[in-house]
């Protein structure tokens, strides 16, 4: 039996096995030039999401949810004296 043969799948139909979803990006980042190492956003962050290291701020992608579930809009960007040019959504 073919490979062709074995495939239910009709000619011009995507392969839905392969097929990679991307969800879009739920998260904000810090611009480290516009940052005042201030650090009132990493207690405000619901996820902990915020860590230091040297001095330099950064909010991990991958756990940030702009506070979605926890409050109306980003704590960490609601409490940034820097404004809206230092945490940005990506």
């Amino acid at each position: 039996m073919s490979l062709a043969a074995s495939s239910s799948r009709r000619r011009g139909e995507p392969d839905l096995i392969h097929t990679v979803i991307k969800e879009p990006t739920m998260a904000m980042k810090i611009i480290a030039d516009e940052c005042t190492a201030c650090g009132d956003c990493k207690p405000a962050c619901p996820t902990k999401s915020i860590t230091e290291k040297g001095g330099v701020f950064r909010i991990a992608a991958d756990t940030c949810t702009e506070c979605d579930g926890d409050a109306d809009s980003p704590q960490c960007l609601a409490v940034c004296p820097a404004g809206d040019n230092c945490i940005v959504y990506l």
